[in-house]
């Protein structure tokens, strides 16, 4: 009985996921392509109040996590023919796990944070690109200078605080969840795949410390990795091409690894991508989705070289130590 229940709880998650996605697609082939016909009921629905559909499409995704996280069942995926060999610490260590997660869960899953999604989803594309020439000529420039005057591509992780980045943590059990890439030290040339943060479209963005700065006590960490000159100029072309081209935040690939266009990433899958476009990509993911914290813990070769580690204040101050 206790397995059968096991069971629907997790069909209770994969429905409502495989459903949001096929209308999401849905919606998306209809905005993209013209059709003569307007008695399709979805496509009425769709298309004379996309925005309702698409709320409605957040709240369902939303209902269904916080669900999963007031479940009181504890999943328990042990095998009856091995049961009698687990321990009581280990039983007792898995349950404080599950209890850890739901009591997380509920912390993240507030108020703030789901309206925060609800106004979030619907700024996304999931089949199109959503963001073209987000950075500037100014940029390149700079970057270009940075290339010149400095030895290395610099890696920063970042606990920024926001809504996505508390929600993502549910997933990921890390605290550290956004990456970007810079080409100096004091990270003017900082660049990543984000949101938006609200004033920006989702998709390759140019970064700022104040962004990052989200929440009280936020925090960030910046490593160096030795590329030279040739290299990260192939990153910065890359990055124009990506800036010409469109982008778009990869949010379906943080649940499905799916990306549908090549320029459609999430911040750690477009750090990936571009060390692998120089042939600096220095681990092999264990898992099929590359967390930030990956390129820390999967150094085996300490490859990176620790700088620095910033903490703002409460009154917005950077102590970098």
């Amino acid at each position: 009985m206790k397995r059968k229940k096991e069971g629907l709880s997790i069909l209770y998650l994969l429905v409502p996921l495989v459903f949001i996605f096929l209308i999401t697609l849905v919606y998306q082939m209809f905005t993209l392509t013209s059709f003569n016909y307007s008695i399709d009921i979805i496509h009425f629905i769709l298309l004379s109040n996309s925005k309702f559909a698409l709320t409605s499409i957040s709240f369902l995704l939303l209902f269904f996590i916080y669900f999963i996280f007031q479940e009181k069942i504890q999943f328990d995926f042990i095998h009856p023919d091995h049961f009698a060999i687990q321990s009581v610490k280990t039983l007792r260590s898995k349950r404080k796990n599950y209890q850890s997660i739901y009591s997380d869960g509920k912390t993240k899953l507030n108020r703030k944070n789901i309206g925060y999604l609800i106004k979030d989803i619907p700024r996304h594309g999931y089949l199109n690109y959503t963001n073209r020439n987000s950075l500037t000529e100014e940029y390149f420039k700079l970057s270009k200078q940075s290339i010149n005057d400095e030895t290395n591509l610099y890696l920063v992780l970042s606990e920024t605080g926001s809504p996505a980045s508390e929600i993502l943590s549910l997933f990921t059990h890390k605290e550290y969840n956004h990456i970007s890439l810079s080409f100096d030290r004091s990270l003017y040339t900082m660049v990543s795949y984000n949101g938006g943060n609200g004033y920006q479209q989702p998709g390759l963005n140019t970064e700022c410390l104040a962004s990052l700065n989200q929440k009280e006590n936020s925090r960030l960490l910046v490593y160096s990795l030795k590329v030279d000159k040739e290299d990260r100029f192939k990153i910065l072309n890359r990055l124009k091409q990506i800036n010409t081209e469109g982008s778009a935040y990869n949010i379906l690939g943080l649940l499905t690894n799916v990306s549908v266009r090549s320029n459609m990433m999430y911040c750690s899958q477009f750090a990936y991508e571009m060390l692998e476009e120089i042939d600096q990509n220095f681990f092999v993911p264990i898992e099929d989705k590359i967390k930030p914290t990956d390129f820390i813990e999967y150094d085996e070769d300490k490859t990176l070289t620790f700088e620095y580690k910033i903490n703002f204040s409460e009154n917005n101050e950077q102590i970098v130590s």
